[in-house]
């Protein structure tokens, strides 16, 4: 994959330059770039990238998670296209493009303030209202984005890189319609064919002083092994951040099957014991 030039004059080529732990200046607000015309090989560019407008998927690292946001022409009406997904894994490696550290958020900046924010977006993100030139994912990273800039003063502010979503912004007047389906494919969905699980409805964890059910509880590990089995790994990935099971030293499909069991397992007995 070569290099591009975004419209303010830097390189966009795959590197990192960002640092996502938590410093004592502040909590880094991370974007993550995904290149949805994989190369055939290492140094191709499509056409596309040639011209300057690459088809890209991007979402916002913050406090440990990548939120973004897919489609999903199966969805119920209400259901939102808000997902949380590990950082740098929401598609194959070798898809990944670069990370891009846009700012510092304040220490008074928490998780939950994070929540309230997503909660409030929510109405606006839901799955069935994706499209790839006019809603998609880079408009729910900017709309993320501006949302958090608007609440809180950042410090070391960076804009994200115009040539994340350019395509979206010229393509609409001439993209091919195979080119269209083709990048559709392409890109991660929220529930159904892509695997990937869209927020709780509400993500704020619960408290002593709420009755609201946690997100463990809307989203069950399956009794089922082979319920486990048949999902794909970015879904098991998931489940197991939504259950607080760490997923490392895994390697293989089956080590995260077997971590998932194993925590159920672990959770059954000690209800039993209650």
């Amino acid at each position: 994959m070569g290099n591009q030039q975004s419209d303010a004059g830097e390189t966009a080529s795959p590197k990192n330059k960002s640092n996502a732990s938590a410093s004592t200046n502040g909590t880094p607000m991370v974007l993550n770039v995904y290149n949805l015309q994989r190369p055939k090989k290492a140094g191709d560019q499509s056409v596309n990238q040639m011209l300057g407008f690459g088809f890209y998927h991007s979402g916002l690292e913050i406090f440990g998670k990548e939120w973004s946001f897919g489609g999903n022409p199966m969805a119920e009406p209400g259901q939102s296209g808000i997902f949380a997904a590990v950082p740098k894994m929401v598609l194959p490696k070798d898809q990944f493009h670069e990370s891009v550290t846009l700012g510092l958020l304040p220490t008074s900046f928490t998780e939950q303030s994070l929540f309230a924010i997503i909660n409030e977006l929510q109405k606006d993100w839901a799955a069935v209202s994706y499209h790839l030139l006019a809603h998609n994912c880079n408009h729910f990273t900017q709309a993320l984005h501006d949302a958090i800039v608007g609440a809180v003063t950042i410090q070391r502010k960076v804009d994200i890189p115009s040539y994340v979503n350019r395509a979206a912004r010229v393509a609409d007047f001439f993209v091919p319609d195979a080119l269209y389906q083709s990048m559709m494919k392409r890109v991660p969905q929220s529930n159904g064919s892509g695997g990937m699980h869209a927020p709780p409805p509400s993500p704020s964890p619960p408290t002593s002083t709420t009755t609201q059910a946690a997100p463990q509880d809307e989203h069950p590990i399956p009794a089922d092994r082979k319920e486990l089995e048949v999902m794909p790994v970015r879904q098991l990935r998931t489940l197991m951040w939504v259950h607080g099971v760490s997923s490392d030293g895994c390697i293989e499909k089956s080590e995260l099957v077997d971590r998932l069991m194993a925590h159920r397992l672990r959770k059954q007995q000690a209800n039993a014991t209650r």
